[in-house]
């Protein structure tokens, strides 16, 4: 409805009153509400992927990568690990669907885990019911980093190299 000032026709010479709809924030970037992500979450965008950065650790997501938008958390700590012969640090992950707040375990395509180790090491998957568990992983010497494409989240540990091969000849046993 466009009126003028006086409720009369517009003539072309007098202000025109148009009624705005209110803008709300949640509605036009489609969230729940306007706050972001949950605490400790980053946003990533499905389609164009992203990056998480947690001390020496980074979480990259391609494009498509993901089956949604998802909340992203890389938590990370240092704790004594059963099968790990010294406290180690964990890289603990977890993504939500950002519509419908599910966990989303598995992708469209792996995201990479790289990780400043600064010495020799592989990246082990901690099994709960199994204990660590090798996943493939490169170190590169000239950047000192390890890095892995991770075929699903759950918590990650970093094992200098020797570890990593003492566990997996326990793993045979």
């Amino acid at each position: 409805v466009i009126s003028s000032t006086s409720g009369a026709p517009p003539t072309g010479d007098e202000p025109l009153a148009v009624p705005v709809p209110a803008f709300e924030p949640s509605i036009a970037l489609g969230l729940q509400d306007a706050r972001g992500p949950p605490a400790g979450y980053l946003l990533i965008n499905a389609a164009e992927g992203g990056t998480v950065l947690v001390g020496d650790a980074q979480l990259t997501f391609g494009p498509g990568a993901l089956p949604a938008d998802a909340y992203v958390r890389m938590t990370v700590s240092t704790r004594t690990v059963p099968g790990l012969a010294a406290p180690t640090t964990v890289y603990d992950l977890e993504a939500l669907d950002a519509s419908t707040g599910e966990y989303i375990h598995t992708f469209l395509a792996p995201p990479t885990l790289t990780i400043a180790t600064g010495t020799p090491s592989g990246l082990l998957y901690l099994d709960p019911a199994g204990g660590p568990v090798s996943v493939d992983s490169t170190y590169d010497v000239a950047t000192r980093t390890l890095a892995a494409r991770l075929p699903h989240f759950s918590a990650f540990a970093v094992s200098p190299v020797a570890d990593s091969l003492l566990t997996a000849i326990a793993n045979l046993l």
